[in-house]
């Protein structure tokens, strides 16, 4: 995930409407890294954008067109 072989979280989203979707971890208390898929199941995915040490923090941020 995102280049990082370590723990990860996944959620499933489906965009309400068209424009941009942004997604951080603004605030977190630990060292995050992001990446965001496209893809209708685990297997086949293509990764949209991924982030790691957003504005030189250690939370993360990506934007992607939805």
């Amino acid at each position: 995930h995102a280049g990082v072989p370590d723990t990860s979280v996944w959620y499933r989203w489906t965009a309400p409407e068209t424009g941009q979707a942004v997604f951080n971890t603004r605030e977190g208390a630990f060292d995050t890294t992001l990446a965001v898929y496209t893809g209708a199941g685990l297997v086949g995915l293509s990764q949209q954008g991924a982030n790691d040490d957003s504005g030189g923090t250690v939370q993360s941020r990506v934007a992607v067109p939805v």
